[in-house]
């Protein structure tokens, strides 16, 4: 995997903003099992900065595996085929340090049941089951891993929507935002409260913010609405959505080329800082 050298030097030559936008910690999961990590700083306009590609994290990410996707701060969580929910934490997102202060901690079980699970800020983690309902979990003690610690779990399968099972692709953002993907493109938008006397409200609920996304045969997000596309041939496209707080059709950043070779891994999925 590599990034294009003619971008790069594109990059060099008109320069990096100055802010200091949010970088996105990725995580590339290779079919020889291996976890490597990368992270992409040019956020703010969607420019092609690396400072970190490829630096091997782990070994064994593909053995016994069903399902590994990320939460924020470095937070990983791994389905395994017989539907045990593992937990690791990775420390090294500032420099691609293979430093991980939890590793492989066991908190919970039948998670092979879902069609879909994905984690969002706040410790939400969602699940589609096989009839479309969307439930909400919360794992709290994402510093050392442990279950046993009072209300580690605060909400336990809350259920929060129905017909899920409409969308192809479903990924969360920060602020309790999700995305949902139609195998015929549509992109739609959704912004809910926190649980509160076990129910969510959605500020924002379906509102259709682009079309032609089922053109990506992964889409993974960022922090500040910030969405990763890769497309058949290995390219990787940037966005960044502005609309957030009220679903309003309105992009900051649109089909940025920042990469190529992204067709290879067996997965890909993102953290935040």
């Amino acid at each position: 995997m590599k990034t294009s050298l003619k971008l790069l030097t594109l990059a060099a030559t008109i320069g990096v903003s100055q802010l200091a936008p949010a970088a996105t910690p990725i995580y590339v999961i290779r079919g020889n099992g291996d976890l490597s990590f990368y992270k992409h700083a040019g956020t703010y306009g969607g420019t092609v900065d690396w400072p970190i590609q490829n630096s091997k994290i782990g070994t064994g990410w593909t053995t016994n595996a069903k399902k590994v996707f990320a939460g924020p701060n470095g937070s990983i969580y791994v389905i395994r085929l017989n539907g045990t929910l593992s937990f690791y934490k990775h420390t090294g997102t500032d420099n691609g340090a293979a430093s991980w202060a939890v590793q492989n901690v066991t908190i919970g079980s039948g998670w092979q049941n879902f069609t879909k699970v994905f984690a969002g800020d706040n410790d939400n983690i969602y699940a589609v089951t096989t009839t479309g309902d969307l439930l909400l979990y919360k794992f709290t003690s994402t510093f050392n891993g442990v279950n046993n610690a009072p209300n580690s779990v605060p909400i336990n399968g809350l259920k929060i929507g129905t017909f899920w099972n409409v969308f192809s692709t479903v990924f969360a953002g920060e602020n309790n935002t999700i995305y949902g993907i139609k195998p015929t493109g549509e992109l739609l938008y959704y912004r809910h409260t926190e649980p509160f006397k076990n129910a969510v409200n959605y500020i924002v609920e379906a509102k259709q913010i682009g079309i032609g996304w089922n053109v990506f045969s992964k889409v993974f997000p960022g922090e500040d609405g910030n969405i990763y596309g890769v497309e058949s041939n290995g390219n990787l496209r940037f966005y960044k959505f502005t609309g957030t707080y009220n679903g309003a059709f309105k992009w900051a950043v649109q089909n940025k080329l920042i990469g190529s070779g992204w067709n290879t891994p067996v997965n890909v999925f993102t953290s935040t800082d």
